[in-house]
């Protein structure tokens, strides 16, 4: 027979009836209060995560919708140790850029992260890729291509390369 804690636990958080749970020894009745819990717990999120600084809201909602279309990252608020990237606009604030040294989180620009997200690694690092799909390392290159090839949103180029206003 369960003890009293466990056994108010099922009685509360399970369909057993109490005859069920009397029939029990105090380990099985435990395992099944683990078995709730493990049923509840959300999957591991495994997006890669990214920070955002130094950008208008107009060019924040652009690379966060980006982010979200591809699946394959979260954006954060602030910096963390599981913050992969940290993306970097016109004016950056000044402790996300030195957390990002201090834990030495690799940086880009706001266009380096569109070609990045919509192209994948390849088109930032391999040549062909980049001349492929008609990259230069100009931001302004890199944003009107990561638009002509997939429109993130209603929002125009110009919204992505003009300084972040205090």
């Amino acid at each position: 027979m369960p003890s009293e804690r466990v056994s108010k636990i099922l009685r509360s958080k399970s369909d057993l009836s109490a005859e069920e749970i009397d029939g029990m020894s105090d380990a099985e009745a435990w395992d099944h209060v683990y078995a709730f819990g493990a049923a509840r717990k959300k999957p591991e999120d495994t997006r890669t995560r990214i920070t955002l600084t130094g950008f208008t809201p107009s060019q924040k909602s652009v690379l966060k919708d980006a982010a979200e279309m591809t699946g394959a990252y979260r954006v954060m608020s602030g910096m963390a140790k599981s913050t992969a990237i940290l993306v970097v606009g016109a004016e950056p604030g000044e402790k996300k850029i030195a957390a990002a040294r201090r834990n030495d989180v690799p940086m880009m620009s706001g266009a380096q992260f569109l070609v990045l997200a919509l192209h994948g690694v390849h088109a930032t690092t391999d040549p062909e890729a980049r001349r492929d799909l008609n990259i230069s390392d100009s931001d302004d290159d890199l944003i009107a291509a990561a638009m002509a090839i997939r429109p993130l949103s209603t929002v125009n180029q110009t919204d992505l390369t003009e300084p972040a206003k205090q």
